[in-house]
């Protein structure tokens, strides 16, 4: 006699096996949209099993972001269904023949098309430093409605809330990983946020004054046994063996330090009476 529980425990070692690949898929995602800017294939450098290790912290501090946002959007849709409901716009289980309904049937096609053709003009037209930021919620809504339509996860998430945050949620993820690698490293190569090294710490490379922007050589990362690092002309890349560093002192540098500290000292500084100006970084 075959009981409840065997199902079910198999259900839970599917989806446990399939989160697996979830997260490392998320994780690779997001090791691409950042190394492939320096035309680097991490995954030479590390395996798989390294994945999440590399890329936990990085995709953690922006899962509370989407928590939030998932979860007021979730909260505007049942403000708004139950407003329909209250006003009888839409009565309770159906609504397909109100004037509401009928208005959805006959010009949803048309919505549907406008809303792809907005995110295909997004995907070639958008920012590029945050273009698949944007995307990721538009991609992943339709996603994940289609998946509560096909009752996805119903059988060990049945409260229906919390079943559409965990799907939006997944949904949004993958493309919200690629995008965040890609932003990252777009930060890097601008100058704009970056870590960098302040003292001649490896063999074979030169330091200038980490004062000046210009001579700072920005790290990359590191896998394992090697550090990756820019060098000063923001396109030769240097891959190094950790051993031949004798510890990296670092330094991080944000634009938005740099304004502030500029704003700072033109208050405590008379202005030159030549006009000259500090050197733009």
């Amino acid at each position: 006699m075959v009981t409840e529980a065997e199902p079910t425990k198999q259900r839970v070692s599917s989806y446990l096996y399939l989160g697996s690949l979830y997260f490392v898929t998320v994780g690779v995602l997001y090791l691409w949209g950042y190394w492939s800017r320096f035309n680097v294939n991490i995954l030479e450098y590390i395996s798989l099993a390294d994945v999440l290790k590399f890329t936990a912290y990085p995709i953690a501090s922006t899962v509370l972001f989407l928590i939030l946002g998932a979860a007021a959007g979730e909260l505007l849709g049942v403000v708004t269904r139950n407003l329909l409901v209250d006003r009888n716009l839409i009565p309770p289980g159906g609504g397909r023949n109100t004037e509401v309904g009928r208005t959805l049937s006959r010009f949803g096609p048309m919505l549907v098309f406008a809303y792809a053709a907005g995110v295909g003009a997004l995907i070639v037209f958008g920012p590029a430093e945050t273009n698949w930021l944007i995307l990721a919620p538009f991609i992943g809504i339709p996603i994940g409605l289609i998946a509560e339509i096909r009752g996805v996860l119903t059988d060990i998430i049945p409260h229906k809330m919390a079943r559409s945050l965990v799907l939006y949620f997944l949904a949004v993820m993958p493309i919200w990983a690629y995008g965040e690698g890609r932003l990252k490293s777009f930060m890097l190569l601008e100058g704009k946020e970056y870590t960098y090294l302040v003292s001649n710490t490896t063999d074979g490379i030169i330091i200038g004054d980490p004062d000046d922007p210009k001579t700072r050589i920005k790290l990359i990362g590191h896998a394992n046994d090697y550090v990756f690092l820019l060098l000063a002309d923001n396109v030769t890349l240097a891959i190094i063996p950790f051993d031949k560093t004798r510890g990296l002192q670092l330094r991080r540098f944000k634009s938005t330090d740099l304004a502030a500290s500029e704003a700072s000292n033109n208050r405590m500084q008379p202005t030159p009476k030549n006009g000259a100006t500090d050197a733009k970084r």
